[in-house]
């Protein structure tokens, strides 16, 4: 998946990482048009996708 047009990341398998690409995917486009995403959790790897300057 894409992460603010920028990065791509791959989720481990998992019903938890399913749920997270769609509130990426579809969430963010229906609630948040111009939301940027600061941080994906994956229950493989942690940080799967952090922006920490985003924080600042």
């Amino acid at each position: 998946m894409l992460i603010n047009n920028m990065k791509s990341i791959t989720l481990s398998p998992g019903e938890q990482n399913i749920s997270i690409e769609k509130i990426i995917n579809y969430f963010r486009d229906q609630f948040s048009h111009n939301g940027k995403i600061i941080y994906v959790d994956n229950t493989d790897e942690r940080f799967a996708y952090f922006d920490e300057p985003a924080l600042f």
